[in-house]
């Protein structure tokens, strides 16, 4: 076996020091990206959250808005309909007897 003079010592520990730098360099650079990466991934997730809120809040408008035009269609047609029964009563004359008001419906 050959022994290693001090300097050879030395020069062998120095090239372990720069692996190690060259090492804590490369994992600081990782996790820099990691962290990049999980923010970047962050912000998309929060965007589509965001984006899919906003569709089911579009929906749900279309949705109530649909049902507000409806309602309204079946308010005007009651309004008419009463209208039709008031003025119908109002023409039947009080002598003659009047028909059941269950053919109007």
């Amino acid at each position: 076996m050959m022994t290693t003079g001090p300097s050879q010592q030395l020069e062998k520990w120095n090239r372990l020091k720069d692996r190690l730098q060259q090492l804590e360099q490369l994992t600081a650079s990782f996790v820099k990206h990691q962290e990049n990466l999980r923010k970047t991934l962050n912000e998309r997730n929060k965007q589509a959250l965001d984006e899919m809120n906003i569709f089911s809040l579009q929906r749900r408008l279309s949705f109530q808005s649909r049902l507000k035009e409806h309602f309204e269609k079946t308010e005007q047609i009651l309004i008419a309909k009463r209208r039709v029964q008031r003025s119908y009563n109002n023409s039947v004359s009080p002598m003659k007897p009047r028909p059941p008001a269950s053919h109007l419906s």
